[in-house]
């Protein structure tokens, strides 16, 4: 919701899209068990259940559905801790050991991280097999490097090289970083406002901990604050992937602000292409805040999300519009101590960096 309703119907339109979110879900997961009834993961032969895991030679089926038309190399998180992966021929696939979300006694606390490839429009079963547990590396190098890009951080925790190894272009000219907008003038529908240009700070470096590195992807998370506000960007690498996942949780205690994610690229002078229903549209950038469905290009210098919706771009930059804290049901009002703002709270954004 834009924040043009009081913040008791916009409670009510939360409540009626999460309902329409869980019924897509249930049918979703009702479609994808038939199928899962059809497959053939074989019978298990000896062994016994020990943390998820079957121990037996067999090891433990798990069946991945992809309901694209294309291929997909995705990264998967099973929630056991397994040994090895090996794919339905047997072979060995890379995997690691990665730190999961529970927190059990002293060992139940890891689940293995591997790279999947599911055929268009099918599935595809992998078998996790129990054992020894493998040591985790507390460290990530300084310098990030696979076959497709080379990243390196700057002083504000933040990538501040993207390097496309394929065609070595530079995708970045300067730190990626969190910038703060003034927005006091506007009213909730920012009315006559089509530009949102006036910075007042950004969030600063805190710390960088969580640490990963293995077979599969390196990590790490940069600790931020801007005021009352705090972040946790953690920022993985995958082995055999293009792109540069940034998760995004905010703490956001911030009124008449925007948050933008600035992508400073070396790329001024060229125009922007942003994913719409059923296509892409070419713009000129010129740094009015635009639309978008789930992707915007400048140059060589691709973002994708599928939690944002909107974005601005001028003179080589892309800033990705995060988070906007006007007030409920604002328009032009006298504005008084009685007043709310917006998108007050945690909020967790997922993105990705990748040459186009």
């Amino acid at each position: 919701m834009g924040g043009c309703i009081i913040r008791d119907a916009y409670e009510d339109a939360v409540r009626a899209l999460g309902g329409a979110v869980f019924a897509a879900d249930e049918a979703a997961n009702q479609a994808l068990q038939t199928i899962a009834w059809q497959i053939d993961t074989g019978a298990p032969t000896g062994g016994k259940v020990e943390g998820l895991l079957w121990t037996g030679e067999a090891g433990t089926p798990l069946s991945l559905f992809n309901p694209t038309a294309q291929e997909l190399i995705v990264p998967v998180r099973s929630g056991m801790d397994a040994a090895l992966v090996r794919d339905e021929a047997g072979n060995l696939v890379p995997s690691q050991r990665a730190r999961g979300q529970v927190t059990n006694g002293d060992h139940d606390k890891w689940e293995t991280a591997f790279l999947a490839r599911i055929p268009a429009l099918g599935w595809r079963t992998y078998r996790l097999h129990r054992g020894e547990g493998r040591p985790v590396e507390a460290q990530s190098p300084k310098v990030w490097e696979n076959d497709f890009v080379r990243v390196e951080f700057g002083e504000n925790g933040l990538p501040c090289r993207l390097l496309d190894r394929k065609n070595g272009r530079e995708l970045l000219r300067a730190p990626v970083s969190l910038q703060v907008i003034d927005e006091t003038a506007c009213d909730t529908w920012a009315h006559r406002v089509f530009t949102f240009d006036q910075a007042v700070g950004q969030f600063a470096l805190e710390g960088v901990d969580c640490e990963q590195q293995g077979e599969v992807f390196v990590s790490r998370r940069a600790r931020l604050r801007y005021g009352d506000s705090t972040a946790l960007v953690t920022m993985t690498l995958y082995r055999g992937l293009p792109e540069l996942h940034l998760d995004v949780q905010v703490c956001w205690r911030e009124t008449h602000r925007l948050l933008k994610l600035a992508l400073p690229a070396p790329f001024a002078g060229e125009g922007e292409v942003a994913s719409i229903p059923g296509g892409f549209y070419d713009r000129r950038a010129d740094g009015r805040e635009q639309p978008m469905q789930g992707w915007v290009c400048l140059g060589g210098l691709g973002a994708a999300s599928d939690a944002l919706t909107a974005y601005s771009a001028r003179e080589g930059e892309v800033r990705l519009t995060l988070l906007r804290s006007p007030l409920f049901a604002d328009h032009f009002g006298a504005r008084d101590e009685y007043c709310e703002a917006t998108e007050q709270g945690e909020h967790h954004i997922r993105l990705a960096l990748t040459p186009e």
